[in-house]
């Protein structure tokens, strides 16, 4: 008798930092590259840059954080100016500790006291109640095994990228790393039907999540 065998969910490195409301992160600017060229200290005004849940200030701008992407080492902040204008905030945590903050032509690399490798969210999303391997079983249980792949023996590891909305719900689902066609087929469509999650909580709010799932088909 075949078996379907999926592979256990590998979440990767949510990289979100759970502060206090009142908390202030100062962010030392240690250098400034703008597009292409570095700029010397006296050409950049600001010694630092603060964040706080609520925004980002650099220099005389303040930046409203109206949405918050995670993934792998990124955080993609979407960001508001004082005339309404809306922008991304890339910010990127290094191995070394160091942040580098890409805005608009600018590009800051900062360090922080208080900054560590790993950030974790206040609250990680999770489905139907469960954790990670809940997620597993459910897909292992909808998963339809193509009877042209049985037939003809074809098994391996879908490599698949999707993310959680703010409303729980699953979207961008993608093939990072395929097998054949209609295995690859069957996970993006087992993975596109997910019901709807209970979103991570960064900073108190909602926010967006990728996550990098590994789908095993096995026949024995």
């Amino acid at each position: 008798m075949k078996q379907i065998i999926i592979g256990i969910v590998l979440f990767y490195g949510l990289i979100c930092n759970a502060q206090p409301s009142e908390q202030i992160d100062t962010l030392k600017i240690k250098s400034v590259i703008y597009q292409s060229d570095t700029l010397i200290k006296e050409n950049w005004p600001a010694e630092a840059i603060f964040k706080s849940k609520s925004d980002f200030h650099i220099g005389n701008m303040k930046l409203e954080i109206a949405d918050i992407l995670a993934e792998n080492n990124y955080i993609f902040y979407i960001v508001s100016d004082s005339n309404g204008n809306f922008n991304t905030l890339e910010y990127i945590i290094n191995k070394s500790g160091t942040i580098n903050i890409k805005f608009s032509d600018y590009e800051f690399v900062c360090y922080t006291k208080n900054q560590t490798k790993t950030v974790v969210l206040d609250a990680n999303p999770s489905f139907m109640g469960g954790d990670a391997n809940a997620f597993a079983v459910w897909v292992n249980q909808s998963l339809v095994y193509p009877e042209l792949a049985k037939e003809n023996g074809v098994q391996g590891r879908v490599i698949l990228e999707f993310t959680i909305n703010t409303d729980g719900s699953v979207s961008d689902v993608s093939v990072l790393s395929g097998v054949d066609p209609s295995l690859d087929q069957e996970a993006v469509r087992v993975v596109s039907s997910s019901p709807k999650w209970t979103p991570g909580i960064l900073d108190g709010r909602p926010i967006r999540v990728t996550y990098t799932f590994p789908c095993v088909f096995q026949l024995r």
